[in-house]
């Protein structure tokens, strides 16, 4: 999305621009925009695998022992 003020090109779910500071909620809501601020992606499930950081760890009672 472009800056009204300063043209700089940002994105959609910012509300304010990152150069200028200009608040970009009006022009946003004008454009009909409505991106949410995007999470982490898991390139371990895009592979086909679990990922490793999601992994339960050991329980206290089973450590240790055999």
């Amino acid at each position: 999305m472009l800056c009204p003020k300063c043209g700089y090109n940002s994105f959609e779910y910012n509300d304010n621009c990152p150069k200028c500071k200009q608040d970009l909620k009006p022009t946003r809501g004008q454009l009909l925009l409505t991106a949410p601020k995007p999470g982490p992606v898991n390139f371990f499930s895009l592979l086909g695998f679990e990922d490793p950081t999601q992994t339960a760890p050991p329980s206290p009672e089973n450590h240790g022992r055999a």
